[in-house]
């Protein structure tokens, strides 16, 4: 059980989880596409962040759940503009990290082994279709980005400001 306006333990968990895996997969993405790094290496991160993602699908799907569970029980009339544009954010968020999560599985060119327990992909035959996704990916991930910088620098405004969001994200 947890209190008006708090998290709960797994709301916590599936937040900091999906911060860690997503903030890795946008960093280390964009090394990728921008830095000439040897093949092994490049294959090496990239190898990993198929795995590392795909491991993550299920967490968030179980995330969704849990936030529109708890956003259908928490509609309130009362919000302000502030209020209304953080819940928009939070929900363009999950949006846009569904589609980079599907774009990137259907924009893969070779099958993918997941840590060494099972093997998948590629999901699309056509070049032109896996291309397509790229595209989408790609442009996914740059708007994925600036929501999670300006989400950041929301809770750095609130926390300054002395209305600490972050510490209902730690208890």
């Amino acid at each position: 059980m947890h209190l008006p306006g708090s998290y709960s333990r797994v709301q916590i968990g599936l937040h900091w989880l999906s911060a860690v895996v997503i903030l890795w997969a946008l960093v280390t993405g964009s090394l990728l596409s921008f830095l000439e790094l040897p093949a092994e290496i490049k294959d090496g991160m990239a190898s990993f962040n198929v795995s590392l993602t795909t491991v993550f699908i299920p967490f968030f799907m179980l995330r969704l759940y849990v936030a529109a569970s708890r956003s259908a029980a928490s509609i309130n009339a009362s919000w302000t503009l502030q209020q209304v544009a953080a819940r928009l954010t939070h929900r363009a968020i999950y949006t846009l990290t569904t589609v980079v999560l599907i774009s990137g599985v259907l924009m893969m060119q070779h099958g993918a082994d997941v840590f060494g327990f099972a093997q998948f992909g590629p999901v699309l035959t056509h070049v032109w279709l896996r291309e397509w996704f790229t595209q989408i990916h790609t442009w996914s991930c740059v708007a994925l980005a600036a929501l999670i910088t300006l989400h950041v620098a929301a809770v750095i405004k609130h926390q300054l400001s002395g209305h600490s969001i972050i510490k209902r994200m730690w208890h």
